[in-house]
């Protein structure tokens, strides 16, 4: 990704106040574990940067979150649970510790317009308006009467409020990255403009503070497994895919869950191994995730389909002969 090319002023600055509430309400509660900001680099375009704070430093975090998102092109973003201090320099899913809650990242028009009538009965604890233009974008938060400790249980849950809202599926991992709210999104992408999100934690309805896990299951039921080939479907057939449209798709944010399993699905039919199919990965990486978040859920979708599809890696077939 080039560097950052966008406006360099903004009309508003990052509003330290809603950076401190936002922070506050999703962590206020944890008493262990290291919350994680990550930043763009305006040189590069790659979300690579990151500096750790112990869970009860909100202001000094709310402080470096203000000074950074103050240079032109530095959008800010932080780990919605909180991660293991003794983690690597870059975090994966294999670091996490705990989670106060779960979320939902909703950057489609329509899954927006339709979203009131959807969480009738189990509103947010706090929402993040993440952007207005070209269409207003948001990101839900539910905060939990008690931490997630299981990583696993907060991708489900996710991926189940996902599904119902129509959210974005790239964010449903218990180590990924979301906007703070307060700060400027800088215009990274065509047809944006630079502007300030803003933070809610306070609502005039009788929504809870917090919530059972019960009570989100319920509202959001998990997903059912997908109904397993029968013996008549048993010929790979990935469907008509045009990579390069797949991968525009992909680099936009769309669906991209959906888009990478047809991409993978495609590789695989056309004999591609692991390792080549993995050399991909830079070129499907979203802002919002590492290198070696997407490298994982892309094995993770290769695995799902040379098992489904009894189609072994060529390179292990190769080397086993």
């Amino acid at each position: 990704m080039p560097a950052y090319t966008g406006p360099i002023t903004s009309k508003s600055e990052p509003d330290y106040d809603q950076v401190l509430e936002h922070l506050g309400a999703w962590f206020g509660t944890a008493m262990h574990g290291e919350i994680e900001i990550g930043w763009m680099n305006a040189e590069t375009g790659k979300l690579n940067q990151f500096k750790r704070f112990d869970v009860g430093d909100f202001d000094e975090a709310a402080e470096f979150i203000v000074e950074t998102n103050m240079v032109p092109g530095q959008s800010v973003y932080f780990r919605p649970a909180l991660v293991n201090p003794n983690a690597p320099k870059f975090v994966t899913d294999d670091d996490f510790l705990a989670a106060p809650g779960t979320w939902a990242d909703l950057d489609d028009e329509d899954a927006v317009k339709n979203v009131k009538n959807i969480v009738s009965i189990c509103r947010p604890t706090t929402v993040v308006i993440t952007g207005r233009t070209p269409h207003t974008r948001v990101q839900f938060y539910w905060k939990h009467i008690q931490e997630i400790t299981d990583g696993q249980t907060v991708r489900e849950i996710n991926t189940a409020i996902a599904a119902k809202l129509q959210g974005d599926t790239s964010v449903i991992n218990p180590t990924t990255l979301m906007r703070v709210g307060g700060t400027i999104a800088w215009a990274w992408k065509e047809g944006r403009q630079v502007e300030q999100t803003s933070v809610q934690t306070q609502f005039k309805d009788a929504r809870p503070k917090d919530y059972a896990v019960e009570a989100i299951t319920t509202a959001f039921p998990p997903q059912p497994a997908p109904t397993p080939a029968t013996t008549e479907s048993t010929t790979f057939d990935p469907g008509s895919v045009v990579v390069s449209d797949v991968i525009k798709q992909i680099q936009a944010g769309h669906q991209w869950h959906n888009n990478v399993v047809r991409l993978i699905a495609h590789w695989i039919s056309r004999g591609m191994s692991d390792a080549e199919i993995l050399l991909t990965a830079g070129n499907l990486t979203l802002p919002n995730y590492t290198l070696s978040d997407t490298q994982r859920e892309m094995q993770a979708a290769i695995n799902g389909a040379r098992k489904k599809w009894d189609i072994e890696d060529p390179v292990s077939v190769t080397e086993d002969a």
